[in-house]
C-alpha cells in the first residue's frame, strides 16, 4: 500500500500518517468526485497519493482535509482528534474569498492608488466584521443562557412570556450599534466620489476604531 509523504528537507513524515488509512478506498471509489471536490482531474489525486503532497503547501492539504471532512492534523497523523476541524474551513472559505477578490483586482482597469483604496475599504471592513463577530458571540452566549435558564423560564410563565423573547431583545441590543456602525460605512462608501468637505474614505476608519474601542472598553 502507498503510503502518504509529503516531502520535507529533513525528511519524509512517518508511515503513521492517516492518509494511507483513508487515501486508497477513497481512491478505489471516490478518486473522481474528491478530485472534483478540490478542482483537479483524476491523475492529480493519484499523484498526490503516490508521490505525497509538499507540506509547504499548507493550503493545498487543508483543502484535501476539507473534501475528506476532516482536519490537517488528524490527516497528517499528529492528532487522534478525526472530527473537521470548522478553523480550517473557514480559512479556506476566506482564502478563496480573498483570492476572488484579487483576481477582480487584476482584471479590473483601475488605476494603482484606486486598487489600493479598494484594497483597504475591504480591510476595514473585514475589521468592522470582526468586531462585529464578538458582538454576536456575546448575544449568542447570553441568548444560550437565558435559554437554559430554568428559573427564568418559569418566572416568565406566570406572565405569559417565552424566553425566546427575553433572547430576541437580548440579541438585538447587543447588535443594533454594531450593526448601525456597518451600514454607515456602507453609506460612507456609496458617497466616497461626492465632492464635499467631508472625507468618506477618513470616515469609515474612524467608525471601525471608535466600534473597537467601545468593544475594548466593555472588556
Amino acid at each position: 500500500m502507498t503510503v502518504f509523504r509529503p516531502t520535507l528537507s529533513t525528511g519524509s513524515l512517518p508511515h503513521s500518517t492517516n492518509l494511507r488509512m483513508v487515501f486508497r478506498p477513497i481512491l478505489v471509489y471516490f478518486t473522481t468526485k474528491l478530485g472534483e471536490r478540490l478542482g483537479v482531474n483524476k491523475s492529480t489525486i493519484q499523484r498526490y497519493e503516490a508521490n505525497g503532497v509538499d507540506p509547504k503547501k499548507n493550503y493545498l492539504i487543508i483543502s484535501i482535509a476539507d473534501a475528506l471532512e476532516t482536519n490537517n492534523a488528524w490527516l497528517l497523523g499528529i492528532s487522534d482528534n478525526r472530527k473537521g476541524d470548522v478553523i480550517s474551513k473557514c480559512r479556506l472559505q476566506m482564502e478563496s474569498t480573498l483570492e476572488l477578490f484579487l483576481n477582480v483586482l487584476e482584471e479590473s482597469h483601475l488605476e494603482d492608488n484606486e486598487k489600493m483604496i479598494m484594497t483597504g475599504i475591504l480591510g476595514c471592513f473585514m475589521d468592522m466584521f470582526g468586531t462585529i463577530t464578538a458582538h454576536f458571540d456575546k448575544a449568542m452566549g447570553e441568548c444560550r443562557r437565558i435559554e437554559s435558564d430554568e428559573e427564568l423560564k418559569k418566572s416568565l410563565m406566570k406572565y405569559s412570556i417565552g424566553t425566546e423573547d427575553i433572547s430576541e431583545k437580548t440579541y438585538q441590543q447587543e447588535m443594533q450599534k454594531p450593526v448601525e456602525d456597518y451600514k454607515e460605512m456602507a453609506d460612507c462608501l456609496l458617497h466616497i466620489s461626492d465632492i464635499s468637505d467631508e472625507n468618506h474614505f477618513a470616515r469609515m476608519f474612524e467608525i471601525r476604531n471608535a466600534a473597537a474601542k467601545r468593544l475594548a472598553d466593555r472588556g
